[in-house]
């Protein structure tokens, strides 16, 4: 993480380092049996960029399959209250600012890096709205980007179920936040900083993650030159946008090998060096018993 060329690139955009932060803190705190405190950091990350909201679908998922739900239960309390704390005197206060963001995210159209503007460039398709004025509200594409999403959850659901053992904690994060990204109809470059811990956590082959990594961060020196436009020195769409498909099809490829480590525990780098799932929550330590006091002989006596 700390040698990452997205982090160092993109640490300074947004607030999405924050919450990348804050995740990470979460998901510590969390492997180290304080699941209340991994709620805090998870409602803390979600205050500061929603994705966060999404790593309590895996968490419950994994409780289910391990038949431990509590940990995950109380996590997600902590969160959702966590949350509400931070928001709620915004939302009563700045109701129309604190809702802002939620409008920008109906109304906004897809943007250049996903991959319906991809698509609807190099095929000439008019979208799933068809032509629309500025300000109007891509309601089809919003229906299409929830549906995929659900159905991506459904088959990270059924990969849990199915799986021979219980999948790591790390590794459904990995594909549920993968899924969100691949699917919206937004991928801003410093988006990319959520997948950094998770895929680490996930699939640790540093060579593999650095070419990842490396690919998604040259993203922006096209996004940049498209930006500026032709009439000013800068790029066509062309070049930026073959660049973005290169990024998809290695978080696809991502997520491939993370699926076959559930699939297959042998092939999992973590579970190859005889560990579970370090990422979850332990079970508490036994409560001691205290040894029986010893009999005197007095007690043992007989009764004259």
């Amino acid at each position: 993480m700390a040698i990452s060329p997205l982090a160092l690139l993109h640490v300074f955009t947004g607030t999405d380092a924050i919450a990348v932060a804050a995740v990470a803190g979460g998901l510590y705190a969390f492997a180290r049996g304080r699941p209340v405190l991994a709620g805090v950091l998870l409602g803390v990350a979600t205050a500061a960029k929603l994705y966060a909201v999404l790593l309590l679908v895996p968490l419950l998922l994994v409780g289910w399959r391990r038949g431990q739900a509590g940990p995950a239960l109380r996590s997600a309390v902590a969160a959702g209250l966590a949350w509400f704390v931070l928001n709620a005197p915004v939302a009563v206060v700045f109701t129309s600012g604190w809702l802002e963001m939620f409008r920008n995210g109906v109304r906004g159209g897809p943007e250049p890096d996903s991959l319906y503007f991809v698509l609807t460039y190099f095929t000439s398709w008019h979208g799933f709205d068809g032509d629309l004025v500025p300000g109007q509200t891509p309601w089809r594409l919003n229906l299409v980007v929830l549906g995929l999403f659900v159905l991506a959850c459904v088959g990270v659901g059924v990969l849990a179920r199915c799986a021979p053992r219980p999948p790591r904690l790390a590794s459904l994060c990995f594909l549920v936040v993968a899924a969100a990204l691949l699917v919206n109809k937004s991928w801003s470059p410093q988006f990319s900083l959520w997948l950094v811990p998770l895929a680490v956590l996930a699939l640790p082959r540093w060579r593999l993650l650095l070419a990842w990594m490396t690919v998604d961060a040259l993203v922006w020196v096209p996004r940049m030159f498209y930006y500026l436009g032709v009439d000013n020195r800068g790029l066509p769409p062309d070049p930026f946008l073959v660049v973005v498909v290169l990024r998809d099809a290695m978080v696809v490829l991502l997520a491939v090998l993370v699926i076959r480590s559930v699939l297959r525990p042998e092939t999992d780098p973590v579970r190859a060096l005889g560990a579970d799932d370090p990422d979850w929550c332990p079970p508490p330590p036994p409560t001691p018993v205290p040894p029986p006091e010893p009999v005197t002989a007095r007690e043992t006596a007989p009764a004259p």
